[in-house]
């Protein structure tokens, strides 16, 4: 494949996991202001388009990187693609630990209020309000900005 083709497809993940990033925000921003289950009900749709938009972006990003370091003869060893395969696993790591927990409950919250007929829900604007929500989107906030800067100055090249 060549290396323009991989260029390419890295850009489209990149667009693809800042839109995912982006929405996460506005979603998590949007849920901590309303008790209204019928707008928790749209937030977990945005929910579930941000997390494939996620997934999509980070694994196109990991997967023509590393073919555009092979491609390119670079190192793995070479300190800002190392530093970027890490990044991506604390990512990974920080969204299983934290963010999927936190989605898994506010699934829960939302079956329990729709299905009781509730219009509005504390509970479920709290949950978008825990020090665990909104350090899970910081997290994943930073590292996607750190990545990015290390992308545009590779350090140690």
């Amino acid at each position: 494949m060549s290396v323009n083709v991989l260029l390419l497809l890295h850009l489209v993940g990149f667009a693809a996991l800042s839109a995912g990033t982006f929405l996460g925000s506005i979603t998590g921003a949007g849920a901590r202001r309303t008790s209204k289950v019928a707008e928790h009900v749209v937030y977990a749709g945005l929910l579930k388009r941000q997390m494939i938009l996620t997934m999509i972006g980070s694994w196109t990003l990991l997967l023509t990187g590393l073919a555009l370091v092979s491609t390119e003869g670079l190192s793995h060893g070479t300190p800002w693609v190392s530093a970027s395969m890490g990044i991506w696993v604390l990512s990974l790591v920080s969204a299983v630990t934290l963010g999927r927990p936190h989605a898994m409950a506010v699934g829960k919250a939302l079956g329990e209020a729709t299905g009781s007929g509730a219009t509005e829900s504390a509970a479920l604007q709290a949950l978008y309000g825990t020090g665990r929500a909104k350090m899970a989107s910081r997290i994943q906030e930073t590292l996607f900005l750190v990545n990015f800067l290390l992308m545009i100055f590779k350090p140690g090249a």
